[in-house]
């Protein structure tokens, strides 16, 4: 599961119940455990935010994974339901969350 919340925003309910300034995404875990940071999902050249990083990705490859330093790598999040892709391996291999399929 995906959590994320707008900065800045009202904590106005909706018709869910749920604030409207958050998000709840379901997913498959692949790898156990909990990461928090901020949602990236890069497009090109961008440059890191400071933090620790949840990693958003249709299937990662191993150099996408690789290219964030593993101490601020908090979790993998894959839109794709591939549990095989390498970025996913190398994510599970070092002990880093993994959620596909959100």
């Amino acid at each position: 599961m995906v959590h994320s919340e707008r900065p800045g925003a009202s904590d106005e309910m909706g018709a869910t119940g749920v604030p409207r300034t958050r998000s709840i995404l379901g997913g498959t875990a692949v790898s156990p455990g909990i990461g928090i940071g901020v949602l990236f999902a890069p497009e090109g050249e961008e440059r890191l935010p400071p933090g620790p990083i949840l990693l958003v990705d249709d299937g990662p490859g191993a150099a996408r994974v690789l290219a964030v330093p593993p101490e601020r790598l908090a979790g993998l999040v894959c839109t794709g339901r591939s549990t095989l892709s390498h970025g996913v391996i190398i994510a599970k291999a070092l002990g880093i969350p993994v959620v596909v399929g959100v």
